[in-house]
Formats: structure tokens, sequence, C-alpha cells
């Protein structure tokens, strides 16, 4: 990518970055272009945000993968008339976006799966437990309220199925707790769990825009994640039994387990927000940044454009600042985006074939030899 051609002008047309601590994180986030509005009610995401996210996501693959859990994607258009066998409709139904010919755009996963299962899979007792998972933009017919509300969002949304309660809180206990532990861990998040209930577990972190409280003390948090026990009344109402060892007729257990992809961005940036040298940056979990070199173009050298084409041709996350913007504003840009490594390259540079390099996150500076660069 280069700032020259990168969508999102706010980032490109910014010369000042001082400004940037007394935003809110929704509000940054869009001064920073990883968002934009699209002037009705919802978020573009830009191309720094999708890097972010893309990144993100192969995180969570390899984690499922670990754990067994397999990947499926359900259709986004379903039966209007599936939603109605819960009760749903008559509940939320105001929410849903629906179509004229008795579909809704996906609104929630629950019902999809069960009727998916439990008319065409022909399930055995001995594929239980079963573990999937989606990534799935979900639709709600909501106020938005910038990334704490939106009408379209991403979810990573994983299901069980068990042959029987115990079972189903066995694989809570055993498989998705330690898991979201791991990623929380993985993401350096600080995160609040909340039981509301035996079934039912929310996933906090506190933030200055957050849409619920954390009771007792009253701090305002915001949900990123769910771990769910869902009982086995969607079997039920589906007609989804299975045939256990001694062939009696049992109907399985649910349990729903989520995470709002765009709000663990948020959450990321959120407690990621940082100053170094007294300068505004996003300490980033490793791997997960957007770009992880910054190349800044001095002058009218081409060194930096040599040195940014060999680092893409190595498959590196790169960005190349060849702005008309002074090295300052270029500095700036690179720390509030949150690149780890910012690399200088101009004819002085180059005459000494050499780069200098900044870390973004400590501030320290130092020169490599251009061959070693390409090693790092």
């Amino acid at each position: 990518m280069r700032v020259s051609s990168l969508i999102g002008h706010k980032i490109k047309t910014r010369k000042k970055f001082d400004d940037l601590a007394e935003l809110l994180t929704s509000s940054f986030l869009v001064e920073t272009s990883f968002f934009d509005n699209d002037g009705y009610k919802g978020l573009i995401k830009l191309s720094i945000e999708k890097s972010v996210e893309n990144n993100l996501e192969a995180l969570l693959k390899e984690l499922m993968q670990r754990s067994g859990i397999q990947p499926i994607e359900l259709p986004t258009l379903q039966p209007y008339n599936i939603f109605e066998t819960t009760d749903r409709i008559e509940k939320f139904g105001r929410e849903f976006v629906s179509t004229t010919d008795d579909r809704v755009v996906f609104p929630t996963s629950e019902e999809p799966i069960i009727n998916y299962l439990g008319r065409f899979a022909n399930l055995s007792y001995r594929e239980l437990p079963m573990l999937v998972y989606q990534f799935k933009n979900f639709f709600r017919a909501t106020t938005p309220k910038a990334l704490i509300r939106l009408q379209e969002f991403k979810v990573l949304d994983i299901y069980s199925l068990n042959e029987t309660e115990d079972s189903l809180r066995e694989t809570i206990k055993t498989i998705i707790e330690p898991m979201f532990f791991q990623l929380w861990e993985r993401l350096n998040l600080k995160t609040i769990q909340l039981k509301k209930d035996e079934n039912y577990i929310d996933i906090k972190v506190k933030t200055a825009e957050g849409n619920d409280t954390i009771p007792k003390t009253g701090e305002r948090c915001l949900g990123i994640g769910v771990i769910m026990n869902l009982g086995n009344n969607y079997s039920k109402k589906f007609g989804l039994g299975v045939a256990d060892s001694s062939n009696n007729l049992v109907y399985p257990y649910l349990g729903s387990y989520a995470i709002g992809i765009e709000r663990l961005i948020y959450a990321m940036v959120d407690q990621g927000r940082t100053k170094s040298k007294g300068v505004n940056t996003i300490k980033w979990p490793e791997g997960i940044e957007p770009v992880t070199y910054y190349v800044i173009k001095i002058g009218e050298s081409n060194y930096g454009e040599k040195i940014y084409k060999e680092l893409i041709s190595r498959n590196k996350r790169v960005l190349l600042d060849d702005s008309k913007d002074t090295l300052g504003t270029k500095f700036a840009r690179a720390y509030a985006i949150g690149a780890p490594y910012i690399i200088s390259a101009g004819p002085k540079e180059e005459s000494r074939k050499i780069v200098g390099i900044e870390e973004s996150y400590t501030g320290e500076r130092w020169e490599i030899e251009f061959d070693k660069l390409l090693c790092m």
C-alpha cells in the first residue's frame, strides 16, 4: 500500500496529530481512516482496518483449528418461518431486516444452525459433540452508535451440539473457556467475565464509550463476547432428535459462543492507545498491526521505493509514505496507525547502504544495513 493511493482521506490530509489523544476511540478510528461513515447509518471499513481484521481472522482460524472446531458458512438469507418456530419474530421481529419473499437477512444463528442440522445432517450420537464456526455478518434494524452498536456487524460465531447437558458443560469448561482465555492473553486484553447465571457468561471490557455498566462499580463497559448454554429447547422445537447408544431418542444441547469482530478491534485500540516520546500511537498485539513496516520516502530519492518493493516481494506488510508532507507529519502518521517499525529512506541512507529504523512502541532508533533489514 502507498499513502498516495490509500483509501481514506482523513489520514492522508491530516497535518497535525496532537489532538488525537483527546478523541474517544470510536472517533479516533475514523480520524485515522480505519473506518469512515457511509453517509447513512453504517460504517465503511477501509484498507487499514481490513488489514487488521484479516490478521485477526487468521489468528482466530488458527485457534479454531487447534481446538478441533470445523468451519461452515450458512446462507445470508434465511426463511422467515424458522424464526417463528421459536417465537423470535414476536419478541425481536422489529429488529429483523426482511425481504419481499418471506426471508430474513441473517439476524442470528441459533435457528439457522438447528434448522440445517435437524433437516439435512442425519446426525448420529457418535458424531457428538460437534463444534462448528463461521465468520458471519449479522443484520439488525437498530439505532446505530459508532462502533458500539451497528446495524451490520461481523461475528466469530461458534456452536456446539452435545448429547447431554453434562457433556455441553464439559465442552465449555475444557474447550471454549480455555480458548477464549488464550485469545484474550494473546491480544493483551484485560477482560471482565460477568456470570449472569450458570448458563450465561458475558465478556466485557471497560471503556468510556460502553453501552452497559459493571454491577456494583458502575463503570462503563462494552460486551465483546458471550458464552451461552442454550439447553435443548431449540432441538425440541425443530424436532432434532438423535438416537443415543441405547437407541433412546434424545434432544441435543446447544452451546453458543460469539465474539464481535468490530468490537474486538475497538477494544484492542482502546486498550492499546498510548504515547511514545509524546507522540500518539497504538500498541498492537504482535502480528495484528495493520502494517509491520512503514517506509518513509525522503526527498526525491527512489531508495524508499526500492526498500518498499523488496519488502513486498518477501511478503512483508508494508506501507510506503510517498506523500509530499513534511518528515514530521509522516512520522506522526506512522505512529498514529501503530506501525511497529518506521523506516527512513533517503539519499543519505542510500549512500551508506543502510536504513534508519525507529520502533514506535519505544521510540528507540538505530541503523541497520539494507541487506540485514530484509532478513528481519
